[in-house]
């Protein structure tokens, strides 16, 4: 929402745009920037869309007596995974449009997920941040612009809801080392190469098996022990990119001995498949483990993690890595179980 030649925003009233929030925000969440001189169309495209099944914020509809408007206006950009942005002769000149704007493109900036989408509903020069987006035009026939737009939104949750609610990469109780649930195969690691150094064992969980990474930073008769040993499970080149756009996230149990304080999940791809050598990671956190011995669910949501400008096809490996420098102890053991892809969090 904009006032028309009114100035507001961070420079005028020293608020922080959220610039890279990580709430619970979705594809099908829609905000509506606009001039008020522009309140006729804006109200009939928050309709259509709408109708179309999504949520809307449109101030009208979404400020109440009493509210904040800086506050609210924080709060719609942050959930929202569209920006529609019209533009006319009023908003390209309104501080409240263009610092909605801003807000957005520096989200963009990290979560390529998120989308701008330009209306232009009268002859005006485009802004420069908007001038690689494919605006739809409202000019000469504003219905049939307001359909072309709730049906791209529509093919947007269209796909979403055709994927699987979870999908189990893998749950370890085949007690051995053996392709995961997607055809790739699991491997652990040791930057010395010295198997002592990380053991993978399959320990009971009740209802069923986990993995068990059994670490020993100790130095060996091999000389200096190693700065880090995990494990890897391989993606066979899959493709992530719906699951990315479609807010999923990625899910599993750990346990920890006490000893490792945190272990480091990173998510690589092949820039050239299939050569190897061209690994390129894409997506990195570090995991604080529970101190005592007690199981914790994590969920990481892929858009939260993933570096800018990240490409999500050629998958090729999720790795779990444990630092020497990071460690309690030069032993310890760290338990993982449940690795999946999940609609929603744990």
């Amino acid at each position: 929402m904009a006032a028309a030649g009114s100035h507001w925003g961070s420079k005028e009233t020293g608020r922080r745009w959220p610039a890279d929030c990580h709430t619970e925000h979705s594809v099908s969440k829609v905000f509506i920037s606009h001039s008020s001189s522009d309140d006729k169309v804006a109200i009939e495209i928050a309709h259509a869309v709408r109708r179309s099944g999504r949520e809307v914020f449109y101030d009208r509809w979404s400020l109440a007596p009493g509210d904040s408007l800086v506050d609210k206006i924080e709060t719609g950009i942050a959930d929202a995974g569209v920006l529609v942005v019209l533009l006319s002769r009023s908003s390209v000149n309104s501080p409240w449009v263009r610092q909605e704007v801003n807000a957005f493109f520096n989200r963009a900036m990290s979560d390529r997920q998120i989308r701008i989408v330009p209306i232009l509903l009268e002859d005006v020069e485009v802004p420069p941040l908007l001038r690689d987006r494919l605006y739809i035009d409202l000019r000469v026939n504003p219905a049939a612009g307001i359909a072309k737009l709730v049906q791209q939104l529509t093919g947007l949750s269209d796909v979403c809801a055709t994927l699987p609610d979870e999908v189990l990469i893998d749950n370890f109780d085949a007690g051995i080392m053996r392709p995961n649930f997607l055809g790739g195969s699991t491997l652990v690691y040791h930057e010395t190469g010295d198997p002592a150094t990380l053991n993978a064992i399959f320990p009971n969980r009740g209802r069923g098996r986990a993995l068990g990474l059994a670490f020993n930073f100790r130095p060996s008769g091999r000389g200096i022990p190693p700065h880090f040993v995990g494990y890897a499970t391989r993606l066979p080149l899959s493709d992530w990119t719906e699951f990315v756009h479609c807010r999923y996230w990625l899910c599993f149990d750990v346990w920890s001995d006490g000893n490792a304080p945190s272990i480091q999940l990173e998510i690589k791809r092949l820039k050239t498949p299939p050569i190897e050598q061209s690994r390129q990671e894409i997506a990195k956190w570090q995991i604080n483990l529970p101190q005592s011995p007690v199981w914790r669910s994590q969920s990481l949501r892929l858009a939260d993690i993933q570096f800018p400008q990240a490409s999500w096809d050629n998958l090729w490996e999720i790795c779990l890595v444990l630092f020497r420098d990071r460690v309690a102890g030069d032993e310890g053991l760290v338990q993982v179980d449940d690795l999946r892809l999940a609609r929603g969090p744990n």
